[in-house]
């Protein structure tokens, strides 16, 4: 089974619309995750640029929409496989 993520494209952009963006919000950590709803921990290993971060794509297009740009210009799909459950 295939199974799609999102990882981010460019950790210094998501710090940038973090304190600057069209929606003229500035979010820490902490209140952007309350924002979309997930722990802190997810966004600051996006901030930080920690490899092998992935999110699933609601969660992508909740941070995309709070920081007010599409998401794929702070995401990008990466597809895997799953194996077959016996």
């Amino acid at each position: 089974m295939r199974r799609v993520r999102m990882k981010i494209r460019s950790s210094i952009r998501l710090a940038e619309l973090m304190r600057r963006n069209p929606t003229g919000v500035a979010y820490s950590v902490r209140t952007l995750a309350e924002t979309v709803g997930c722990g802190r921990s997810t966004i600051g290993a996006l901030r930080s640029g920690e490899p092998g971060v992935r999110v699933d794509r609601e969660l992508a297009e909740q941070i995309a929409a709070a920081l007010g740009v599409g998401v794929e210009e702070l995401f990008r799909e990466v597809a895997y496989e799953v194996g077959a459950v016996s």
